[in-house]
């Protein structure tokens, strides 16, 4: 990191903190939480001796080895600071939503390095306003937006995290790669330094990313993208090297589809269907990224429910002209094509196109945009960068305050599993899960 990244660096790590900093001392939640951590015989009580059990097979229908691993960790770190006796009800919550705070700020800084040298690749060196601070206005709206407050104030959420810092780590490290071969090639062939080494780092990101949670695999086409738009490099020269990771990632996504049949969901929706889901969902995330209000853990926005609107044959045409306006800017702005490119990569696994097991509770979940957030981080940037003078960055400075404010008022609804449910239900009254999840609670007393 540069000397001149280091004032937005130290300014994400206050505005986390600042807003999801009471997070620290929140519990378990009603929701997974049990499954996960609490009740899990793996990690509670831990022991080194169950470490190979989540790297022989799934728990739970799902195989992210990585995430168990940090979460058998945190257990010990819990048992020794808090001195949680042996037998009892469960680890110490603190460490996990630490653990959090640590993992968001880091995803903060990355997504500010990546969103500079994207902007510096596409010429953005040259205009006027300092680079620096259109990228930190664009990492704050990652930081602190209401969507972020699921992940990270849910500890099963630290797979969302910790699949999205190894992401960007791969991202930001492929940035640098293909940076290097850029010089490389204006040197006619002259290898630039730690060339290679950049490629391994990104190489090894990757696969502890989808060890994390399978949706690391957008991070290829993600790399992808910024090739094509951002370097303007050929398709056959991406294809060696993200080819490669393709290839080392299929096995993976092969396992995790088996271990999730889409027996399971009870209802399939047809092809001729998945498309308009699919759009469906990009344009109800798109209306919660501009008004993020209503936001819980269940928006019941499942297939079969969307087919009963009239909405999913029209909800196409807000994806659509998204993207036809960032095509239409490709030839003077590169940079919202890229966004838009990468919004939609990262989004692609959870749309709908392939079904998945919380689909047959809803296609949309909040937690499922914290790596596409990059993408809204990118179009902010990218927009700031534009304006000359002091209002644009006044009223970038208003809306980063106000996201602020609304994930910190968000955040007090997740300290509690009883204010997690109500939550829950004034936003989805109907949920048989979360209706479900608040009797057990009245019923404990």
């Amino acid at each position: 990191m540069r000397r001149d990244d280091l004032i937005p660096a130290v300014t994400l790590l206050v505005a986390v903190i600042l807003v999801f900093g009471a997070s620290y001392n929140y519990g378990f939640m009603c929701w997974d939480d049990g499954i996960n951590i609490t009740e899990n015989p793996y990690i509670n009580p831990p022991s080194l001796r169950n470490l190979p059990v989540f790297w022989d097979k799934p728990y739970k229908h799902l195989y992210i080895p990585v995430t168990y691993t940090v979460w058998l960790s945190l257990s010990f770190i819990g048992r020794f600071l808090y001195a949680v006796e042996p037998g009892s009800a469960g680890p110490a919550a603190h460490p996990f939503h630490a653990a959090n705070l640590i993992l968001h700020a880091l995803n903060s800084v990355l997504a500010y390095l990546i969103v500079l040298r994207l902007l510096q690749a596409q010429g953005g060196e040259r205009r006027s306003r300092p680079l620096h601070w259109a990228a930190l206005g664009g990492a704050l709206v990652f930081a602190l937006h209401p969507l972020q407050t699921e992940p990270v104030c849910w500890v099963t959420g630290m797979k969302d995290l910790l699949f999205g810092f190894f992401s960007l780590v791969a991202i930001w490290q492929y940035v640098n790669y293909r940076e290097q071969r850029v010089q490389s090639d204006a040197a006619r062939g002259r290898r630039a330094p730690r060339q290679y080494r950049r490629y391994g780092c990104a190489t090894a990101a990757f696969l502890l990313a989808i060890l994390s949670k399978p949706t690391g695999i957008v991070v290829p086409i993600i790399a992808l993208i910024i090739d094509r738009l951002v370097y303007e490099r050929p398709l056959r020269k991406s294809i060696l090297p993200l080819g490669a990771w393709g290839v080392a990632a299929l096995p993976i996504l092969l396992y995790t589809k088996h271990l999730q049949p889409e027996r399971l969901m009870g209802f399939v929706p047809p092809l001729w269907a998945r498309p308009f889901i699919a759009a469906d969902a990009i344009a109800f995330y798109l209306f919660k990224l501009f008004v993020p209000f209503r936001l819980g853990p269940d928006y019941g926005r499942s297939p079969d429910l969307v087919m009963r609107h009239f909405w999913i044959y029209v909800a196409w045409v807000i994806p659509a002209a998204l993207i036809a306006a960032a095509w239409r800017l490709r030839n003077r702005h590169r940079a919202p094509l890229t966004a838009v490119g990468i919004f939609i990569a990262a989004l692609a696994p959870v749309l709908g196109l392939v079904p998945f097991g919380f689909q047959m509770h809803s296609t949309t979940a909040d937690r499922f945009l914290y790596l596409p957030m990059l993408g809204a981080a990118l179009a902010f940037a990218w927009f700031l960068s534009l304006r000359k003078g002091r209002a644009p960055a006044f009223a970038c400075a208003a809306v980063v305050f106000l996201l602020g404010i609304r994930s910190a008022l968000l955040a007090e609804q997740w300290r509690s599993s009883r204010s997690l449910c109500s939550l829950a239900l004034r936003v989805n009254p109907e949920s048989p899960s979360w209706r479900n999840n608040l009797g057990l609670l009245l019923f404990e007393g």
